[in-house]
């Protein structure tokens, strides 16, 4: 069975809550603060997961979100976007796609589990006698050019050397 993507949204407080921690460790990290930052990021990271408080950091950076600041009227703006998002105005879903190794592993594990089948089916009719001695579907011959019939053309041979045999080369 193969997975499809995961879809996660979370909920307006939840949200909230994460993107204040995320904006007080921003504010933090501008101060100095690295020890209080980490620890405002920890503690979002406990509430969304690790990749989306990554990805709150880029869209900051990229500037679709406000920069949260420790200047005068800085953290406004982004007080702004925490009621939004805990009002249900701001909305992030989350959609985390498998990975390659994930699918394969699938495929690989689908494999192992029809070839069990497979094998127990042929136990099965082994232990009743319902199969006979295994022959091969298709009688063994041996390859044309050992065959001593063929003569001639019908031989297989080198195309340019059966030329010259007949004086066309």
């Amino acid at each position: 069975m193969r997975k499809g993507a995961r879809i996660t949204r979370f909920d307006g407080a939840v949200l909230a809550d994460a993107l204040f921690l995320i904006g007080q460790a921003w504010v933090r990290g501008e101060d100095g603060d690295a020890d209080g930052a980490a620890a405002d990021l920890a503690a979002a990271m406990k509430l969304i997961p690790p990749d989306t408080v990554e990805a709150i950091h880029h869209f900051i950076e990229a500037g679709t979100l406000p920069e949260p600041s420790s200047g005068p009227g800085g953290m406004d703006a982004w007080l702004e976007t925490c009621r939004q998002a805990g009002a249900g105005e701001l909305k992030v879903t989350r959609i985390l796609f498998p990975s390659a190794a994930e699918v394969a592993e699938e495929d690989r594990a689908a494999f192992f589990a029809r070839l069990d089948e497979i094998r127990a089916e042929a136990e099965r009719l082994a232990a009743s006698g319902e199969t006979g001695p295994w022959r091969p579907d298709v009688p063994e011959r041996p390859p044309p050019w050992e065959v001593d019939t063929l003569t001639g053309l019908a031989r297989p041979g080198s195309l340019s050397g059966e030329l010259r045999k007949m004086g066309l080369m």
